[in-house]
């Protein structure tokens, strides 16, 4: 019989998962007189690798634009 992944947990129990998922939102921009919340939810992977799924939402304005140019991590 398969063993079962152990539930996602984030990286050094410094949040654990509440009811499954982590939610929470963020202030932002405070401090240049243009405030901003983005909202963040951690939920466990939904394959059983045991990883984390995260979700940031929110309303943004392009400030710039940029490419990054690199090598694939390995």
């Amino acid at each position: 019989m398969p063993q079962r992944a152990e539930p996602a947990r984030p990286r050094h129990d410094l949040a654990p998962l509440t009811g499954g998922a982590l939610e929470f939102t963020g202030r932002q921009g405070v401090a240049m007189g243009r405030p901003g919340d983005v909202r963040v939810r951690v939920v466990p992977a939904s394959d059983s690798a045991g990883g984390l799924e995260v979700t940031i939402s929110g309303e943004a304005v392009i400030a710039f634009r940029g490419e990054l140019a690199g090598r694939p991590v390995k």
